[in-house]
């Protein structure tokens, strides 16, 4: 009788255990297949190329580039060591028949200038220096872009010794010059001094020298030519002296 009980027991403990196995074993497999399903079937994003769109640039002259009225191209650079008081101006161009460095050694750039100043409808190239230290003596170089050949440089005089002396057109010079265009020519002003002056304080006035640009058979030559003067309030020279002042009234 035991023994039938025991049986029985056995029996159906083992069939429950089976029974569990069996129902994991189907859960198990359903699970797996929903994952599949789940997978297989979603849908892919689609790639798309993107692109960037192209922007145009117009290129930007370089600031020490100029292009003239007939599409020749000048650039004009400085070099400079420190504490050095001269420089290397590098006059480089395109355009011409003939396109060959020009290099100067000067004191150090003031300005440069493009205008027209004989009416010939060309620009001139017109750079400007200043000397280091006492008397800050000015200098202009001025170059021809008429001609298709190159750039051609013209002979600007020197200020003669007899010209800063009375009634001279230089009269009272010691430097301290700037340069300016004024109504289509190049004039340099400067202040003047008396015998007394000391170099920081001129008491003379202001004058103005326009230079005038002539051709003759291909020749280029420049002479000066006296403008107005004005009395000046006298002031340091390293303040504005050295800067561009108010433009003169030229007198033919």
């Amino acid at each position: 009788m035991l023994g039938d009980i025991l049986r029985i027991y056995i029996t159906y403990y083992i069939m429950n255990r089976t029974i569990y196995i069996i129902l994991a074993c189907i859960a198990i497999g359903f699970l797996g297949y929903t994952g599949y399903y789940i997978t297989s079937s979603k849908e892919v994003a689609p790639v798309v190329a993107t692109t960037t769109p192209e922007v145009l640039v117009t290129p930007v002259e370089d600031k020490d580039t100029y292009t003239t009225n007939t599409g020749k191209k000048i650039t004009v650079k400085e070099t400079n060591p420190t504490g050095e008081s001269l420089s290397t101006l590098t006059i480089t161009t395109s355009g011409f028949a003939t396109n060959s460095p020009i290099v100067l050694e000067a004191n150090k750039l003031t300005n440069k200038f493009y205008a027209d100043i004989n009416n010939d409808t060309f620009e001139e190239l017109i750079i400007t220096t200043m000397a280091q230290g006492s008397g800050g003596y000015g200098e202009a170089y001025i170059f021809i872009t008429a001609s298709n050949t190159s750039l051609l440089p013209v002979t600007v005089p020197e200020i003669a010794e007899k010209e800063t002396g009375k009634n001279g057109i230089f009269e009272g010079y010691q430097g301290y010059d700037s340069f300016n265009i004024v109504n289509g020519a190049l004039v340099r002003e400067f202040p003047t001094y008396n015998k007394s002056d000391t170099n920081d304080t001129p008491t003379g006035p202001r004058r103005a020298v326009m230079y005038t640009l002539t051709e003759k058979n291909g020749v280029y030559s420049i002479m000066f030519v006296k403008a107005t003067s004005t009395p000046i309030v006298p002031v340091s020279p390293t303040a504005s002296m050295v800067s561009p002042s108010s433009s003169p009234s030229i007198v033919p």
